[in-house]
């Protein structure tokens, strides 16, 4: 989650030396500080429900969410949550227990791609 996060944030970077969007950039990191703390609290409170890969995952895709401002992040992290919990859902039932595990990166990437498509 590194290298997405640094690699997006170096040309986020460039792309606002070039034009001039430094409202855009400094947005857009503070959210993925902000995603990360909000993450950070939810493994430490379910520890059992989200891993470490989630909450890099959540942060490196809210620096790309943050780049279309408020309404880019928040319908971002909506849809991509959104679409996390109906693949659980999905994996619940067909698991007949709610206890079942899967990786929620690719419902988030998915769902961030979708919203980022959409704006």
């Amino acid at each position: 989650m590194a290298a997405l996060a640094g690699g997006g944030a170096v040309f986020m970077l460039w792309a606002t030396v070039i034009d001039g969007t430094w409202f855009r950039f400094g947005f857009a990191c503070i959210a993925m500080v902000a995603v990360l703390g909000l993450a950070l609290l939810v493994q430490m409170c379910a520890p059992e429900h989200t891993g470490g890969g989630d909450t890099a995952l959540y942060a490196a895709l809210a620096l790309y969410l943050g780049w279309f401002g408020w309404d880019g992040l928040l319908r971002g992290l909506l849809v991509a949550s959104g679409l996390t919990a109906l693949v659980a859902l999905a994996v619940a039932v067909s698991s007949k227990s709610m206890k079942s595990r899967f990786p929620a990166g690719p419902p988030l990437l998915a769902g961030a791609l979708v919203s980022i498509l959409l704006t």
